[in-house]
């Protein structure tokens, strides 16, 4: 797929708009919102560690 120049180009933004964000690997997983924040898992993690994230932007 990365073939065609359009899919690159959409590729290649979706890429700096991770980076810009902080992401380094995949997966990367943003919990929260621009009001309250973010708080990131990244890589492979436990069901716990999204509820505690969960948990923690519901308050």
């Amino acid at each position: 797929c990365l073939n065609s120049p359009e899919m690159l180009e959409e590729v290649n933004a979706d890429f700096l708009q991770a980076a810009s964000y902080g992401a380094t690997g995949t997966p990367t997983f943003f919990i929260g919102n621009e009001k309250n924040g973010f708080i990131k898992l990244v890589g492979a993690q436990p069901y716990a560690a999204f509820q505690a994230a969960i948990d923690a932007q519901l308050g």
